[in-house]
């Protein structure tokens, strides 16, 4: 009982500052200003890359673009066991304002292809000046009993 109590209150104590402190790391892959002159470009992350193209940003923002899953990750993992990516939309002082998902057409512990295309939009806060992405996957190799599996991650914040 004498353990059970400070644990739980670490886990609180914990949680309750993930959630009331979000903000841009600063070591992270630089996020996408609004104001950049050309409405394309493109993200790199460790395992994946988003060329992408903002066709509105104020109110309604609107995106298209393809995925690419790093082809050394599908050498040797090409099962997508699960797959998420997020964008993130922060305000001029990198403040989080707003995570929403980015719907990829998938299937689930089905072979991965390198591109996949998407296209994403939602009405935003008028003070986002920006917007990053994260993701997080697992894939796995064609093992039938014990397949080994790998994971990715990516989250700008903390």
């Amino acid at each position: 009982m004498f353990i059970v109590i400070p644990c739980l209150l670490f886990i609180m104590t914990g949680c309750s500052a993930q959630f009331s402190n979000r903000y841009l790391h600063p070591t992270e892959i630089a996020p996408v200003l609004l104001s950049q002159p050309s409405p394309k470009g493109f993200w790199q992350g460790d395992k994946i890359s988003i060329a992408y193209s903002i066709n509105s940003y104020k109110p309604l923002f609107s995106l298209s673009g393809t995925l690419h899953l790093d082809s050394s990750l599908l050498m040797s993992y090409p099962v997508i066991k699960s797959f998420f990516v997020r964008i993130h939309f922060l305000d001029g002082d990198g403040n989080l304002l707003n995570i929403s998902p980015i719907r990829i057409n998938y299937g689930y512990h089905t072979l991965a292809k390198e591109d996949y295309s998407f296209s994403f939009s939602k009405e935003i806060p008028v003070q986002v000046e920006a917007f990053t992405f994260s993701y997080r996957g697992t894939f796995s190799d064609y093992g039938e009993r014990f397949p080994d599996t790998t994971t990715i991650v990516y989250s700008p914040i903390h």
